[in-house]
């Protein structure tokens, strides 16, 4: 009997951590609707492509046909950062895949990246990531 009884609070304790797992799982996954992220794709292939230039929100705007102020509306309700954010997070990402790999000096990261000196890209970087470009290559 007792081995039964912990058997079922078991059980009962499975089905509230799954419980709990599906909830935090929706919570996370915020539905946006198609026709938005239509809107917004073309500036997201934008960046993507166009990473390496100093980007800002009026060309996203007119690479995807909005007003400057929906763009950044729409841009900002969808991807839930601004368009200059994004543009900037893209970046760091870009810098974290050169630092990791045998790219050559910081400097020279930043310029690919667009950016007019070194020390400007190592502020954004240490914003985004807490540390600076420098560390996180010795890591």
């Amino acid at each position: 009997r007792a081995l039964r009884k912990n058997t079922c609070k078991l059980d009962e304790f499975k089905n509230l951590y799954s419980l709990i797992s599906y909830l935090l799982k929706t919570i996370e996954k915020k539905y946006v609707p198609s026709d938005r992220e239509q809107k917004i794709s073309k500036a997201i292939e934008y960046i993507a492509q166009n990473y390496n230039k100093h980007i800002c929100n009026d060309e996203l705007a007119d690479v995807s046909d909005l007003s400057v102020v929906y763009f950044r509306k729409l841009f900002k309700d969808t991807m839930g950062m601004s368009p200059i954010r994004y543009v900037r997070m893209f970046k760091i990402k870009k810098a974290k895949e050169m630092l990791k790999s045998d790219y050559s000096s910081i400097t020279d990261i930043a310029f690919s990246l667009g950016y007019n000196n070194v020390y400007e890209f190592s502020r954004d970087f240490k914003k985004c990531t807490g540390i600076s470009p420098s560390k996180y290559k010795k890591q």
